[in-house]
């Protein structure tokens, strides 16, 4: 989830990717994930679906969301309230 380009080419053509990030102390994840990295993966695929001109993304974000005001979240990056142009 970290390589743009890589993600950019994955989402080419799709009609809209579905992205799930694993949370911090979820199973799996290395003991130093925190939800900077949950954050990183979201903001990660919506650049990656922008670079590549898809006009739908769906993504979550849940890790104590209210509790990490110092996470930056993915940011609209276009006219309207969740779309881009």
């Amino acid at each position: 989830m970290e390589d743009v380009d890589s993600l950019t080419a994955e989402v080419e053509g799709a009609g809209g990717p579905f992205s799930v990030q694993p949370t911090a102390g979820s199973p799996g994840t290395a003991p130093d994930f925190a939800a900077e990295d949950e954050a990183l993966g979201d903001t990660n695929v919506v650049e990656a679906s922008y670079a590549a001109s898809v006009e739908h993304v769906v993504f979550t974000f849940v890790a104590a969301a209210e509790r990490r005001l110092e996470v930056k979240l993915p940011v609209n990056l276009g006219a309207g309230p969740g779309r881009w142009e």
